[in-house]
């Protein structure tokens, strides 16, 4: 059996080729308790991307030993892998959750070019060619972070979580309450600012908007919404890369 992690700022995703479908936790205990329940395996192999930092994985790689007698190799950004050249003159300093995402999205969308946008923590949308030549891209703030901002200026940072996302769904330009106006113009700002990136890089690759994928992924791609564009949400992307590259053993140990 092989078991896949997506190691983020936020949240911790993992999937096993057995498993139909993804699980999410918070923290490091939660995922302990979670792959405890597993059944027994006689060979386990563990591979992942992690953003969170070494001490995170160091704690995965102890529960890992603990439940699979193993370590997670711990994938990294390569010059290129899997049919995709990575844009970055230095490639493992481009994240490995994007760089994960990336590679899923070019096999899925194999000889045409795409957009890959992942809404976490922060946002990064990127562009890949035709060629399968990852052209770069754009980091900017997540949702969260914009409205930690922009809350903490007007003291509405501690606005109750169920609050704020129903105020999130109610977005409108017409608000009438300092809270609704703080959380609409967040969302408004996250939506208008990514579409100017995806119009930018359709300009630069010379692709018409119109006619090219936007794979959207991450925990707030519910969020982003595109009138008329070929948008699809895939809640798994960076699973899915961290997956193909398995199969190439990239791993930081094997480098």
């Amino acid at each position: 059996m092989k078991l896949f992690l997506d190691v983020g700022n936020s949240r911790i995703k993992w999937r096993s080729t057995t498993m139909p479908e993804s699980r999410a936790v918070s923290s490091v205990e939660a995922l302990g308790k979670q792959w405890q329940d597993l059944p027994a395996e006689s060979a386990v192999s563990l591979y992942g991307c992690n953003v969170r930092g070494p001490e995170v994985a160091k704690e995965i790689d102890r529960l890992a030993r603990q439940f699979f007698s193993s370590d997670v190799r711990w994938l990294s950004s390569q010059a290129q892998a899997a049919g995709v050249r990575n844009a970055y003159a230095l490639p493992a300093q481009l994240g490995v959750d994007r760089w994960a995402a990336i590679v899923a999205a070019n096999a899925r969308n194999p000889g045409r070019a795409c957009i890959v946008v992942d809404a976490g923590s922060a946002i990064t949308v990127d562009a890949i060619d035709e060629r399968g030549q990852h052209r770069g891209g754009v980091i900017m703030p997540g949702l969260k972070m914009l409205f930690e901002g922009l809350g903490r200026a007007a003291q509405l940072q501690n606005i109750a979580a169920d609050r704020r996302e129903r105020l999130v769904q109610e977005c409108q330009a017409l608000a009438s309450s300092t809270e609704a106006a703080i959380v609409s113009g967040v969302v408004f700002s996250m939506r208008g600012g990514v579409r100017m990136v995806i119009e930018q890089q359709c300009r630069q690759i010379n692709v018409k908007i119109h006619a090219i994928p936007i794979f959207v992924t991450g925990g707030d791609a519910h969020m982003l919404t595109f009138e008329s564009l070929q948008t699809q949400r895939l809640p798994d992307l960076v699973l899915d890369g961290v997956r193909l590259l398995s199969k190439l053993g990239l791993s930081e140990s094997e480098q």
